[in-house]
């Protein structure tokens, strides 16, 4: 069943990833936060709770399915953030989106 799960979730991750670098280019510039990170988390997850049990918090942003926009403090975020349960963590910076924006 758990290879069943991840045939059919390749498709939907790629179409997030897709999508969801389009909104990297609205995250805001990392401050005091720290890193701000795009984050894919299983649908079985909660987000907020994976990125609390980060350390992090989750940014304002559009709702999106799966991805959702993180910061937290310290290097170490993103190895923190997939202990915690997260799927795929990216580094979203302006200018990432797909037209460069």
């Amino acid at each position: 069943m758990r290879e069943m799960l991840l045939v059919g979730a390749v498709p939907a991750v790629s179409l997030v990833l897709a999508l969801g670098l389009g909104l990297t280019s609205q995250a805001p510039a990392p401050g005091d936060e720290g890193q701000v990170l795009l984050v894919l988390v299983p649908p079985w997850r909660a987000a907020d709770s994976v990125i609390a049990a980060a350390g992090g918090v989750l940014l304002p942003q559009p709702p999106a399915p799966l991805a959702v926009l993180a910061a937290g403090p310290g290097p170490d975020f993103a190895g923190r953030l997939r202990a915690a349960g997260a799927l795929f963590v990216l580094a979203a910076q302006a200018g990432d989106g797909p037209c460069g924006a």
